[in-house]
């Protein structure tokens, strides 16, 4: 394969949430043969390959699928993102902003009876500005026996340790995610070969208008490096609003962040008698 292929493959690469699964169920009071349990193990152990809009096929659990869907969605104040990237796992390398999450979706429903809800949500912190999710199947009716379990999806994100201050914990929550869609070494690689920028261009565009950054404050920029800064920044400054707002001290924002894991929850139900 050439060097010029090699580096569009690894452009297209995105973070396949590592397969560290905590399966803890939690019933309905009267479950009775809802059996929520048996249908998310199979999400977290059987695979699918799922096809993107550049004809290539990702492989990996369903429930992998599902947390990279949510990481892939995510974005500030629901706006439209962006495609994630990573430097890890070579199966994922074609997920779409809009294809992939959309894909996903129909392949889990289409695995699943319909008497099956399954939620991924992905966020930095509980009720963050950015947020990622992917839904898959219909509600279960109010009126249903409801039984649910919960699989937690690691993402290879890291949470900061220790932090001088909201913006520092801010710039690392908002570095983290960059990094995640955007990864420094690869981007850079493609953003200064011809035969490429212009999908680097595309996809940092993407992002900027995932994390609230006009498109262009960006475009007028003239290395990556100034380009991935300004995406930090413009995250950072959203997240450190609302940090503050919602946490007494740095320390206790940290104790709450989640950015390490994606939680999906499958729900399964028997209609009332």
């Amino acid at each position: 394969m050439s060097t010029v292929v090699d580096v569009a493959v690894c452009l297209l690469l995105v973070g396949a949430a590592v397969a560290t699964l905590a399966i803890a169920a939690a019933p309905s009071d009267d479950p009775g043969t809802v059996g929520a349990g048996a249908t998310a193990a199979t999400l977290a152990t059987s695979t699918a390959g799922i096809p993107s809009d550049g004809g290539r096929t990702a492989h990996d659990t369903y429930v992998g699928h599902l947390a990279d869907a949510a990481l892939v969605s995510a974005t500030v104040d629901e706006r439209t993102g962006g495609t994630p990237h990573t430097e890890a796992d070579t199966d994922a390398d074609a997920r779409t902003e809009t294809a992939y999450p959309s894909a996903v979706r129909e392949e889990v429903e289409d695995s699943t009876d319909e008497r099956v809800f399954v939620t991924a949500r992905w966020e930095p912190y509980p009720d963050a500005p950015l947020c990622g999710r992917v839904q898959a199947g219909d509600r279960p009716p109010e009126t249903a026996d409801v039984a649910t379990t919960t699989v937690s999806v690691a993402t290879g994100l890291e949470s900061p340790e220790t932090v001088d201050g909201f913006r520092p914990l801010a710039e690392a929550v908002s570095g983290a995610y960059v990094r995640w869609r955007l990864p420094p070494a690869r981007t850079r690689t493609a953003w200064i070969d011809d035969r490429t920028a212009d999908e680097a261009e595309r996809r940092y565009l993407a992002t900027a208008e995932a994390v609230g950054l006009d498109r262009p404050a960006l475009v007028t920029d003239v290395t990556v490096e100034d380009r991935r800064e300004r995406l930090v920044d413009a995250l950072a400054d959203r997240l450190e609003d609302d940090l503050r707002d919602r946490y007494p001290t740095p320390e206790a924002a940290i104790d709450d962040l989640t950015l390490e894991e994606v939680e999906i929850v499958v729900a399964r139900w028997e209609p009332s008698t």
